[in-house]
This record gives structure tokens, sequence and C-alpha cells, in this order.
């Protein structure tokens, strides 16, 4: 009797032990999205992509998962292969597994081992998955449907359907299935780089399953929370102004701040460690300003991380020279400075309205004669039929130089002047007439009959001078001439 209350108990305890083990693939918060669906391409309805993320940092088991249209499954990852060997497929964290029809691949010139499995369509006129109106969905081992994505009108043609990408390095995807979450984008032409791991175990040996990685705190859902904002330059004083701001994509679930941390600069960087019992809600914010982490952020260039313990959450979050009252934040999945939006979505820079000049700022048109020279803007004449231009309108003529019509100047004659007056020649204005008085001498450059013939004493005055300059070149030549003087008497008295 002792014996078989023993075998009892021992039951009971492998009973309970099993049900609490929890399989990878069962979890309720499930990490697996579908990111991309192209339900038709170049070659038509039979070209087919579909991609599947594991948007946490956990490994997750994908063996005897389906994907289904809206009617039936078309492809399940089996757990044996052609030969009879056991086979498990794990996808990593943070990767892709990609599935493609043989059409898709036969006309992009890929093999089979460039996505994780390849299937055949099911209906050879339009495909497995209906372009203009259908459903996939991402089915687990349990039947649950894990993701899916449905549309009732086809996208452009080019395009397939896309979900909204939040960040990246790693990527990180909106879980939701509302439109917003979804975009059409264009076809691709290539698939992800499959991160899906294939064990396979002979039927003739004993399975050893793996051990999974563990990590030291599981928290797989964490990175779902990222960064959306960094205001560190705020007009006049910093203090209370200054934060960083934390985003839950998730619109399902919250979680938990325990174990996080925020890495703060870049080679000498700073920690904060969020409090405990601190919650973040279904597409929830929250700020932590510079008075809850105790120190002011770097005006010029710094850097922000977060953390789970010593393992980071996504890449490093860098700025650098931002102007005041300019937020570094993410919108649409790119970073870029904006106006600070606390605790609330981020909005994209907006242009500068346009004013009212700007937007009638047209040129007046030209006459019924003109045209608009497309050069220089200006309304220029129309020419003739036979090439000469239009003739000009009456009291105008032609410039030969710029062959424009230009009015003709009529010259006036001046009124005459007024008694007393005479009109000068070189101004053309009038002027008073100066009478001068009568005098008993002549005037100065002023020719009169006295002054045309000279006088007898002029004569007189020119003679003397004229002696008296001869009397006084002989008297200082007297010497000189008296010896000529008698060389010429001598040479006669010789004769």
């Amino acid at each position: 009797m002792l014996k078989i209350l023993r075998v009892l108990f021992l039951g009971f305890i492998v009973l309970a032990g099993s049900a609490c083990v929890t399989p990878t693939h069962a979890s309720s918060a499930q990490p697996l999205v579908i990111t991309y669906v192209q339900a038709a391409g170049q070659s038509g309805a039979k070209e087919e992509l579909i991609v599947v993320y594991n948007n946490g940092p956990m490994p997750v088991e994908i063996t005897n998962w389906c994907l289904a249209n809206k009617t039936a499954t078309f492809l399940c990852l089996v757990t044996a292969d052609e030969d009879g060997n056991a086979v498990r497929y794990v996808v990593s964290g943070y990767s892709y597994a990609t599935f493609a029809s043989r059409e898709y691949l036969a006309l992009h010139g890929l093999t089979d081992a460039a996505v994780t499995s390849p299937y055949d369509v099911k209906s050879q006129s339009s495909g497995s998955i209906v372009n203009s109106a259908d459903m996939v969905s991402l089915i687990d081992a349990q039947g649950e449907v894990v993701s899916s994505r449905s549309w009732s009108t086809a996208p452009a043609t080019g395009k397939g359907w896309a979900r909204l990408m939040l960040m990246s390095s790693p990527d990180v995807y909106a879980v939701g299935n509302d439109t917003s979450d979804w975009t059409a984008t264009s076809w691709l032409l290539t698939p992800p780089l499959s991160g899906v791991e294939r064990f396979i175990e002979p039927h003739n040996e004993t399975p050893e399953i793996p051990e999974e990685p563990t990590p030291e705190q599981p928290t797989p859902n964490l990175p779902l929370i990222i960064i959306t904002e960094i205001f560190p330059n705020a007009t006049g004083a910093d203090v209370g102004k200054e934060f960083i701001e934390l985003y839950n994509p998730d619109t399902l679930a919250a979680y938990s701040l325990d174990g996080l941390r925020l890495r703060i600069g870049l080679e000498s960087a700073k920690w904060y460690d969020f409090p405990t019992g601190v919650v973040l809600g279904p597409g929830e914010y929250r700020i932590v300003t510079d008075v809850e982490f105790g120190f002011a952020l770097s005006n010029t260039a710094s850097g922000v991380q977060l953390f789970y313990g010593e393992t980071p959450l996504g890449a490093r979050i860098e700025y650098s020279a931002p102007k005041d009252d300019a937020a570094w934040a993410m919108v649409d999945g790119a970073w870029q400075y904006t106006a600070p939006t606390p605790g609330s979505s981020n909005l994209a820079v907006l242009e500068a309205p346009k004013s009212a000049d700007a937007e009638t700022n047209t040129p007046k048109p030209c006459a019924a004669n003109q045209f608009r020279n497309p050069e220089t803007g200006r309304c220029k004449l129309l020419s003739s039929s036979d090439g000469t231009p239009t003739p000009c309108k009456e009291g105008q003529a032609r410039n030969p130089e710029t062959n424009r019509c230009r009015t003709i100047a009529i010259a006036s004659s001046p009124a005459p002047c007024k008694e007393g007056q005479e009109r000068n020649l070189e101004t053309n204005r009038c002027r008073n007439i100066v009478k001068m008085s009568s005098v008993g001498y002549d005037v100065k450059g002023v020719h009169t009959k006295a002054s045309a013939q000279l006088s007898w004493y002029y004569w007189a005055a020119i003679i003397a001078v004229v002696g008296l300059i001869i009397g006084y070149a002989v008297w200082e030549w007297r010497q000189e001439l008296m010896g000529v003087w008698k060389k010429v008497c001598g040479s006669f008295a010789k004769k």
C-alpha cells in the first residue's frame, strides 16, 4: 500500500511540473508579425511573397506553423522532410522568415535556399492569395491566428502591402492590424535575408533537442518600448524643460519599466534607472525630465540609448547642434528636428504658409498686339506676317536702335525776351542788357576808329625806344666797333 501511495505522489508531481512549462510558440504576447504581402507581380497573379518578422529578442520555434488565405491553408512548415528526418524551424530574435511562390523565385533568378520555404500556388489563375481582395493569416501549431493582413481593394500596380516600421537597428514594427499600420509600397525584388534555423534530426537516432538560450531576466516584450523624442535645448533656463520621451507602440498590451535604464551621453555617459512599479500602457507615452535623471542634457551633441540591465534595446539615438526649442524626434520612422510634443505623437515640420503676394505674383497680361518674351518675361510687339513691325501710332516714331515706338518731341519756339533783355546763346535764357556809361577815352578791348590807326606819338615813342637800344648797343660795344672801324679804314687806305 505504501508503494502505491509513493507512485501516485510521484505522478502528481510530474503532472504539476508539466503544467507549469509553457512552449515557446504558445506565448500569450506573440512577437511574430506579418510585415509584407505581395499577391501578384510582373509575371501575373502567381508571383507571391510573404514576409514574417520576429519583433522580439528571443528565438521562437515555428514548426507546424501555417499560412492561410481567407478560405484555406496553402503552406505549413511540417515536422519531417522528404527523407523522414525530423525537422524543427526556429526564427532568431529580430529576424525574418520569408515564403515565396516558385514563380516569384523563377522570375527573379533565385533558388529555394533564398527563402525560408518555397511553395506551389493552389490556383494557376489566381495563385494562393488574390490580389484584388483576400486575407493572409499566420497560424501557430495550436491553430491560433498570430498575425494577419486583410484587404478589400487591390494596391496600385507595382505595389505590395507593407507594415509600418517604427524603428531600425534592430527593426521594430507596429503590431496592430489597423489600416494606419499598413501602407502600399513597391514590390520587393529580393526578399529579406531569412533568419530561420532548421534543426534536422535523423529518424534513426534519438533526437537531441537543443536548449534554447534563456536570458538572465526574460523580457521578450520590452523592446517594443522605444525612444521617440529628445528635447535637449530649451530657450532660457533648461531646468525642468528638457526631457526624453518613451513610447509603447503595442496597442494591446502594457509593459513594466522595471529593469529598464537610459544611457545618456557619448563617450563619458551617465545612467538613469527607471523606478520600479512604473507601467507603460498600450499606445502610451511617458517623458523623463532632467529633474528626474538629475542632470542636464548636452546642448551641442549627445546620444541616448535604452537598456534592459546591460543589454541594449535598440540603437543609440544621437543628435548634434540642436536649435533652441527644437526637439530631435522620430516622425514616420525617421529622425528630424521639429517642435517638441511631450507625451503625445510627434509632428513633422510644417512648411511656412505662402504669402498672399507670392500666390498672386503673376505678371500683368500683355496688350492685344504684344506677346511675352519667355527669356526676359517682358511684353513685346507682335510682328506682322510679312516680317514688318506694326506701324507706330500717330505722334510716334520707331527708334532704329530698339525698334520700339516712341513719342515725337515737338520743338517749341521760346517766348521772346522782354524789352531791355537779350537771349543768352549758351543757356537760351533771357538776361538784362547792361548799358555802360559814356567816357572820354576808349574802353580796353573795344575797337573804335580812334584806336584803329596809331597816332604819331605812338610812332615817336617806338623810334625813341629803338634809338635808345641802338645807342646803348653802340656804347656797350664801342671798343669792338672802333676796332672794326679801324680795320675797315686800314683796308681802304692800303688800296
